[in-house]
């Protein structure tokens, strides 16, 4: 199996800060748990994105873009910690995580968040500030739990791995994990993985299958690499632009990225069927100015990754109109609309 990509965006505990090597570079939870996965997910190469002292709103702005221009198999955000030690909106905090899982969904078929340990009683705060940052790590976790839940991610509870309770667990500073505390939260994130994926007999690319919710969330917020990452090198797309099929993950990603961001306005998702092998999806939208209702057949190989993708469109003023102006977008970026066999 290819090398795949391990993303990670937060703040220094992402980092791995407190799990220093000799050299002085960092080893950290990410580090630790990527060879932990090699018999379910392959080979995995870290990109490290965090940044120490990190809040969500960074994450957002700085992280996320360079993010969402690589396609990975797994990606992990941390981060809360900074917020919740400051002035803290929960809305904001919301508003700002929401955004950063829901962009990281649509990169990896699996994304890994966490909670955060109540470290109020460890920093040696006056009694008020204790309770202020104590409230406020409790609401960041109530955020971080439902927007795990919405979006499906394996959650680490930080409770479930010692918490602020052992020592040996934390350096003197109360804030970061030790050497012991990164192993820890590797371990447990790979138990967690592996009780998602169902055990190490998985397919050679678990977690890597598309689902409805993706797949949605891929076409409202279109881009090239990250359609490219659930395709099948061989994959195919029909469409009524052509009696062809566009053929080839280079083609059809570009072809689709093209279709969702600027043939189609106005694109909505309906109801949805999903088996273990194939997608069905309703949309509807405006092509041209026209009126268009479709649905999409999306066909998956064993490993999840789409292999056959037909776009059914009507009425026909909308297929004429999307021929029309697919063949203009496709021929400014060089994609012939006669692509395949």
């Amino acid at each position: 199996m290819d090398t795949g990509i391990f993303l990670s965006l937060g703040d220094s505990v992402a980092q791995g800060e407190g799990d220093e090597l000799p050299d002085g570079s960092r080893r950290g939870w990410v580090r630790r748990l990527a060879p932990l996965l090699g018999d379910v997910c392959g080979r995995l190469a870290v990109v490290d994105l965090a940044e120490r002292n990190a809040r969500a709103p960074q994450v957002r702005i700085r992280q996320l873009p360079a993010a969402a221009r690589t396609p990975a198999r797994i990606a992990s955000v941390v981060v809360g910690m900074n917020d919740a030690l400051g002035s803290f909106s929960p809305e904001g905090y919301r508003r700002n995580y929401e955004a950063i899982v829901g962009e990281l969904s649509a990169i990896a078929p699996i994304v890994l968040t966490a909670t955060l340990a109540d470290l109020s009683p460890r920093l040696g705060l006056a009694p008020l500030d204790a309770e202020r940052v104590g409230r406020q790590i409790r609401q960041a976790n109530t955020v971080v739990r439902e927007v795990s839940a919405k979006y499906r991610t394996v959650c680490l509870d930080a409770d479930t791995v010692g918490g602020s309770t052992e020592e040996r667990l934390w350096l003197p500073d109360g804030l970061h994990p030790s050497p012991a505390g990164h192993r820890l939260i590797a371990t447990a994130f790979a138990e967690l993985i592996r009780e998602r994926l169902g055990g190490a007999g998985g397919a050679a690319t678990p977690g890597a299958r598309l689902d409805a919710r993706r797949f949605t969330h891929l076409a409202l917020h279109p881009r090239r690499e990250a359609i490219a990452a659930t395709l099948a090198e061989d994959v195919e797309l029909w469409t009524p632009a052509t009696p062809h099929a566009f053929t080839g993950r280079e083609a059809v990603s570009t072809v689709l990225a093209i279709f969702l961001g600027d043939v189609v306005d106005d694109l909505s998702y309906g109801r949805g069927f999903e088996q273990a092998d194939s997608l069905c999806m309703t949309f509807s939208g405006r092509i041209s100015g026209h009126p268009c209702e479709g649905v999409d057949i999306v066909e998956l190989d064993a490993a999840g990754l789409v292999r056959r993708c037909t776009v059914f469109i009507r009425p026909l003023p909308a297929v004429l109109a999307m021929s029309r102006k697919l063949a203009v977008s496709l021929g400014e970026s060089g994609v012939p609309v006669a692509s395949g066999t």
